[in-house]
């Protein structure tokens, strides 16, 4: 059983790791191909918009991944003996908790503004080629 997990987690590693880096591959890129119209996305199959969906959390889930364990190595100076305890009496180090915030924020923030600038991008290339 342990086996399993062991393999399930592997994969699930590797195609967040595949999606961050297709994701901003292609933002980066191919400006172009990332950026879809209303119409295109509705003529979209199931398929094709689920696989979309994935590759979006998963891009997210690694990006703030990547924060997290930046802000957590950024963090060592905080000594160990600040620790929060949670309902259950468990207690935990502050620096989890604060690295997992600013990855969230820092997440949303990255990827809303990498999509800003593959949409300036697009837009420019597209005046470009109309020249």
């Amino acid at each position: 059983m342990l086996t399993i997990l062991f393999i399930v987690s592997a994969i699930v590693s590797v195609g967040i790791a595949w999606s961050t880096f297709i994701q901003t591959y292609r933002q980066l890129w191919q400006p172009r191909q990332t950026i879809i119209s209303t119409r295109e996305y509705h003529q979209w199959s199931v398929g094709r918009r689920w696989r979309y969906y994935a590759e979006m959390i998963g891009s997210f889930i690694g990006v703030a991944y990547c924060i997290y364990k930046g802000v957590e190595g950024a963090l060592w100076w905080i000594p160990q003996s600040w620790r929060v305890t949670d309902e259950n009496g468990e207690t935990e180090w502050v620096v989890h908790g604060l690295a997992f915030t600013i990855a969230i924020y820092g997440a949303i923030l990255l990827l809303g503004k990498l999509d800003e600038i593959t949409k300036d991008r697009a837009a420019r290339l597209a005046e470009k080629s109309v020249r």
